[in-house]
């Protein structure tokens, strides 16, 4: 069995997320020193978006992010769910320590973003938002995962097999949180 150093483990990460990126018309980078810890679950939620949500990255950061929040936060990771601008776009993104985490980069039109950057370096080019960090609690991701399966309901037929609300179910699964998609269906039936 041939097993990967750290550092070929995390090229081997950025060269799958890059590839999945193309599927879905963006590509991405992952930067050279980033913490394998950070880039796995980063990697993790961005496959899922575009495995399961119809290649969707539009209108999905603050639900990608929570999940991100709530993997890195179970991981013992001190985290904040920051509302932020990209190119003017209001947005949401995770930051752990000094690092800024990006699950949904590209979707604004910028040109090979990092999926994760030190704050403060040449690729932060996030400005603070205006609205209060979200509290990473299960009631929030609930609420926020509804919203998906409510404006998909409208759109397609099967709203949990196709668009957005595809991803619901991985993302549960991948967050530990399977628990909440029956909560989740609820919240979105009765709005």
């Amino acid at each position: 069995m041939n097993t990967l150093s750290p550092l070929d483990a995390a090229a081997e990460l950025a060269y799958r997320e890059n590839e999945m990126s193309h599927h879905a018309g963006v590509t991405t980078r992952i930067p050279s020193g980033a913490p394998l810890v950070l880039v796995e679950p980063v990697v993790a939620v961005r496959t899922i978006l575009l495995e399961h949500g119809s290649g969707f990255l539009y209108g999905c950061c603050i639900q990608a992010s929570l999940i991100l929040g709530w993997l890195l936060s179970e991981q013992g990771h001190t985290v904040q769910v920051l509302s932020c601008t990209a190119n003017e776009w209001p947005h949401w993104c995770v930051r752990v320590g000094g690092w800024m985490l990006d699950p949904t980069a590209g979707q604004f039109g910028e040109d090979d973003p990092p999926l994760l950057f030190r704050s403060g370096s040449v690729d932060d080019s996030y400005d603070p938002g205006g609205e209060d960090p979200i509290p990473l609690c299960e009631e929030e991701i609930v609420a926020m995962l509804a919203r998906w399966v409510e404006a998909d309901a409208d759109a397609v037929p099967n709203p949990l097999a196709l668009g957005r609300s595809g991803a619901v179910r991985p993302l549960l699964e991948l967050a530990g949180l399977s628990h909440l998609e029956p909560r989740v269906l609820r919240a979105a039936n009765s709005s």
